[in-house]
């Protein structure tokens, strides 16, 4: 079961549920992606990223199997690492969450082309949204607000 945290008290707290949301949406058989829809393999900087979000909210759990299945301490786009694909779940999942925070254009190693499944322009224009590695950032960030 994930934790959903409401973050009640925290002055950005309905931006923290979002971006939760956004690196949740991507991780897809418990494996962290940058985006679901025009990556195919997960990306170790990301990943540790989304971890930090993870263990913030209680949910660091949901990577212990994809961790445990990592056989190269490089990161190398893990060439031969298996490609999950949910589609149909994850398309429904991300239809819950309209205005995206998080995005990424023109990145050299994505494939946007599943992205016209959400909107022909995003393919077109090499948008990917949500993005996990932006989304966890701008968690970590909000969330560090209230400690100051």
């Amino acid at each position: 079961h994930l934790n959903l945290p409401r973050f009640e008290g925290h002055p950005y707290a309905a931006q923290l549920r979002q971006l939760h949301h956004e690196v949740l949406i991507n991780i897809v058989q418990g494996v962290p992606l940058p985006n679901l829809l025009v990556y195919r393999r997960p990306w170790y900087r990301d990943a540790a990223l989304m971890a930090m979000v993870l263990e913030q909210t209680g949910n660091l759990f949901v990577l212990e199997p994809w961790v445990a299945s990592l056989r190269d301490p490089f990161d190398r786009n893990n060439h031969g690492h298996c490609e999950p694909d949910n589609l149909g779940q994850v398309l429904y999942l991300l239809a819950l969450c309209a205005d995206r925070l998080s995005w990424e254009a023109q990145a050299s190693a994505a494939d946007y082309t599943r992205m016209q499944l959400l909107d022909p322009a995003y393919s077109v224009r090499r948008i990917a949204m949500p993005h996990a590695w932006h989304a966890a950032e701008m968690f970590l960030y909000l969330l560090e607000q209230q400690q100051r």
